[in-house]
């Protein structure tokens, strides 16, 4: 950060305020604005644009007027500096109409960097929400949109975000390479807290569709282990087979694609009639067995809660690893019955 007495002869000034008393450059652009405006925006600037604060040599030449005044930032936050200074000013026409992906991922460093949180705070949502709406977010995308809602404390928009993600995702978070090499400035264990979630929802998941197994594998009934059979047989041929590579290379979409190629008969031929009434335990229907699934991805989520507080968080549950060892000790099951098949 640098101030001298002047911008350069060269550069493109935009007015934000006629009667501005300060001008920023960014790259060979310069910008006239009130120190007020900006300091009531951001603590950052607010420290920064009092003559008894600036340092680094920002002050050069006759410099005691605040008139004088011009102080440099790094050229890479142009754009985002643009956004923030307009709207600090009042001028929402000029704050832009939907910046890229790019453009608002730079714009989260910049609010990070200068703290500006409220004043971005509603713009930011809009042009965040916009993105979603126009649809094709790559995964890419949608982890600097997850990091402009962290950064922006937007709760709701973490929520969905992250379990969004999450669910795109086959893998761990932790071994995705791109959300690796750009942390941005997510916290500590950011990574770790996602896997947690996509661990919870699976583990869910796998639990109600093996409950159907565990319910029918003691029957002695051959009508309900005719239905059992049927049922193994549609998860190996649909791919979602617990323990499988099939299964392991799947994301949540792609298994609920999947749980809707069943045919519902698999399902209720013999829970009219069974003696044992234990043919209950299977879906009636696949539409069944999806809602149940969709009810777990739904309430998968995590908040601004659960970033600063990981399992602290009272809103949304900790659980996921309850089921693990239960988990563990089904597929030995699993693989028994598959016997039947």
């Amino acid at each position: 950060m640098f101030c001298s007495t002047k911008p350069s002869k060269k550069m493109m000034t935009e007015i934000l305020d006629p009667d501005g008393d300060v001008t920023i450059t960014c790259g060979d652009t310069s910008f006239r604005v009130c120190s007020k405006a900006l300091s009531l925006a951001s603590p950052v600037f607010a420290v920064m644009l009092k003559p008894s604060s600036f340092r680094e040599g920002m002050l050069t030449g006759d410099a005691e007027s605040a008139n004088s005044a011009v102080i440099s930032l790094p050229e890479e936050y142009l754009d985002a500096f643009r956004m923030f200074a307009n709207l600090a000013h009042h001028r929402l026409s000029d704050a832009g109409d939907q910046p890229s992906v790019v453009q608002l991922d730079n714009l989260a460093l910049f609010i990070a960097k200068y703290d500006c949180t409220n004043m971005m705070k509603d713009r930011g949502n809009t042009w965040i929400s916009r993105t979603l709406a126009e649809g094709d977010v790559s995964q890419e995308q949608l982890w600097l949109l997850l990091h402009l809602a962290y950064v922006l404390d937007l709760d709701t928009l973490v929520s969905n975000l992250s379990r969004t993600l999450v669910q795109s995702l086959a893998e761990r978070i932790r071994d995705w390479e791109y959300a690796r090499a750009n942390m941005r400035t997510f916290p500590d264990g950011f990574l770790a807290q996602l896997d947690h979630i996509h661990h919870t929802m699976t583990v869910d998941m796998e639990e109600t569709m093996i409950k159907p197994i565990i319910a029918l594998s003691s029957s002695s009934c051959e009508g309900c282990r005719a239905m059992l059979s049927n049922y193994i047989r549609g998860l190996a041929a649909a791919g979602i087979l617990r323990a499988t590579n099939k299964y392991r290379r799947k994301s949540v979409p792609q298994i609920l694609q999947s749980v809707a190629t069943f045919g519902d008969a698999s399902y209720s031929i013999h829970a009219a009639y069974c003696i044992e009434g234990q043919a209950s335990a299977i879906p009636q229907n696949k539409g069944a067995l999806l809602d149940s699934l969709r009810y777990h991805t739904e309430r998968a989520q995590m908040c601004q809660g659960c970033l600063t507080g990981g399992e602290n968080c009272r809103k949304h549950r900790p659980g996921g690893w309850k089921g693990a060892i239960a988990i563990m000790s089904l597929l030995a099951l699993v693989v028994g019955v598959g016997a039947i098949c």
